[in-house]
């Protein structure tokens, strides 16, 4: 599965249920919580280039319901982001911070989805990567088995042991 059709998954869910915290943005001069935890766990190994960016960007951006986050925007948030979080300890402390907000197991589980895949877009974990999925899935709650079964399904290795 690719980030937009996982995309598509996250906002279905999303738009069945009562809540949309993960697609509104919180206001004018903050993202939705969607994109500001796919771009975090781009950053997750300390750096994120502008392929990446653009690839996140493009993504959220297919789906009608983030169409107004198109490239620019993201890459603009993408560097606010990148200058508040600036190392890889910044970035998953404000990534664990908005995980908080993500209450429903079936989007909890979806979401690490998402954060595997933008931390890994090339297809490889480096332990920092690895790291910080596992705080998000110790946050969660999330068991091994559902975190591997979530790895599978998206032809993700599982990340390395520490």
């Amino acid at each position: 599965m690719d980030l937009g059709s996982l995309i598509g998954k996250i906002v279905s869910l999303v738009s069945s249920s009562s809540t949309n915290t993960l697609t509104s943005a919180a206001s004018a001069h903050e993202p939705p919580l969607l994109m500001g935890l796919a771009l975090l766990s781009a950053m997750s190994d300390g750096s994120v280039g502008m392929r990446e960016v653009a690839w996140v960007g493009a993504s959220l951006a297919s789906n009608p319901l983030l169409a107004m986050w198109d490239q620019a925007k993201t890459a603009a948030v993408a560097k606010d982001i990148q200058r508040k979080y600036a190392t890889p300890e910044l970035a998953t402390a404000r990534a664990l911070e908005l995980a908080d907000k993500v209450t429903d197991p079936k989007q909890r589980e979806l979401v690490y989805g998402l954060a595997a895949l933008c931390a890994a877009s090339d297809k490889v974990f480096s332990p920092l990567e690895a790291r910080y999925l596992r705080k998000l899935q110790q946050k969660w709650g999330l068991s091994d088995e559902t975190a591997n079964k979530v790895h599978v399904g998206l032809e993700l290795p599982p990340p390395l042991e520490e």
